[in-house]
C-alpha cells in the first residue's frame, strides 16, 4: 500500500463482478480508514459500469455510485484496520487501493 497512486472502487460479491452496496462484501470503510491513516495523498474512481456482460447490467449505477461515494466520505471510525487481511470481509478478497478525501 505505501506505492499505490490510485484505486478503484466498486461493490462485488461472491459470483459477481460488480453488486449493489446491499450485496457488497467488501469492507470499503476499513480500507479508506487504513489508507488515510497511512497519509494516502491519492484518487479514488467509482467505477460502475453498465455493459451487458457478467451481470454488470443489474445496478443502477448512479445509485449506486452516490452510495459507495458516501461511505467513502464519511469520517474515520476510531478502530483502523493494520493489516490488508482485515480490510475484507471475504477471506478470498484482498482489495488495495488509495483514496482521496474531498
Amino acid at each position: 500500500m505505501p506505492h499505490t497512486s490510485h484505486f478503484h472502487a466498486r461493490g462485488g460479491a461472491k459470483g459477481q463482478l460488480q453488486s449493489t452496496m446491499k450485496d457488497n462484501i467488501i469492507d470499503f470503510t476499513a480500507i479508506r480508514d487504513a489508507l488515510q491513516k497511512r497519509g494516502y495523498p491519492g484518487w479514488m474512481c467509482l467505477e460502475y459500469v453498465w455493459v451487458d456482460w457478467e451481470g454488470c447490467n443489474r445496478t443502477d449505477n448512479v445509485s449506486e455510485t452516490i452510495l459507495l461515494r458516501d461511505l467513502l466520505r464519511a469520517p474515520p471510525r476510531p478502530a483502523v484496520a493494520n493489516n490488508l487481511s482485515d480490510l475484507c470481509r471475504h477471506p478470498q478478497h484482498n482489495p488495495i487501493g488509495k483514496i482521496k478525501p474531498p
